[in-house]
């Protein structure tokens, strides 16, 4: 099992500052211990399906640093 959530998370600049609506917000995944490869491949497989393509880590960083200032 893998426990997700949606929303904005208390996190309303940042996702404000890269252009998500604070309605919909973001889903949020939980990776613990116990979370198996399958899972993992699953969730992969599931994501690959909706056409999904993750934004890299550097570009959110670069975007959230461009709107604190």
């Amino acid at each position: 099992m893998m426990p997700a959530g949606q929303g904005h998370f208390y996190g309303v600049r940042p996702l404000m500052g890269m252009n998500i609506p604070i309605e919909t917000g973001v889903l949020r995944l939980s990776f613990l211990h116990y979370t198996t490869k399958d899972e993992i491949r699953q969730l992969i497989k599931m994501f690959k399906l909706w056409g999904y393509v993750p934004v890299p880590r550097y570009e959110i960083s670069k975007s959230f640093e461009q709107h604190r200032a």
